[in-house]
């Protein structure tokens, strides 16, 4: 498929591995349709191992993470994909859909400064970094349907804030003038 349409491709599946543990893996190929990684859910579930690590992974249009489902609902997961140099998310799914997941993946995307692109059964989405989180907005594109389709929609990553300290502050973007010394406690156990 990915060689057929010239473009990367993420592939959800169960996979077992050597441990015998099941988790929820997407499998990332590019435009020949040749494996560059694997990301695994991280976020525990009844029936899967949660994964261990936010891998990025390069293309040759830049660097994307991946995330499955649930997994975006927690904001530090697509943070620290952005601190690893995502420029993009790509988000397979099944659960939520509808105007609060819509209004979510565009925080998520506004507030890490890179696109989120979301996909599911009945809604896809394509969210730009920028502030369309009020209320009325909407995604950049979006396709609705209970119809297989494709949602095609150019997005410029240059465009993407960059993630640096500014010299306004007041002005800045949510990724840029961060105080990482004070979220110690979001990385600690409860």
């Amino acid at each position: 498929m990915a060689e057929l349409l010239r473009s990367y491709v993420v592939v959800g599946a169960s996979e077992k591995g050597k441990d015998g543990r099941i988790r929820n893996a997407a499998y990332l190929l590019d435009r020949k349709g040749k494996h560059l990684g694997t990301y695994y859910k991280v976020q525990p579930c009844d029936y899967y191992e949660p994964g261990k690590d936010l891998p990025v992974f390069k293309t040759d249009f830049g660097t994307v993470g991946i995330l499955i489902c649930a997994d975006r609902r927690w904001p530090e997961n697509m943070r620290c994909l952005r601190l690893q140099g995502a420029e993009m998310i790509l988000n397979p799914a099944w659960g939520a859909y509808g105007e609060g997941n819509t209004q979510v993946i565009m925080t998520r995307a506004y507030e890490n400064g890179i696109p989120v692109c979301f996909t599911r059964p009945k809604q896809s989405l394509i969210c730009p970094p920028d502030d369309r989180v009020w209320p009325a907005a909407r995604p950049a594109a979006i396709l609705e349907s209970n119809q297989p389709g494709v949602l095609v929609h150019d997005i410029n990553l240059s465009k993407n804030p960059k993630a640096k300290k500014t010299k306004n502050v007041a002005g800045s973007h949510p990724v840029q003038n961060r105080r990482p010394e004070l979220y110690g406690m979001i990385g600690r156990k409860e």
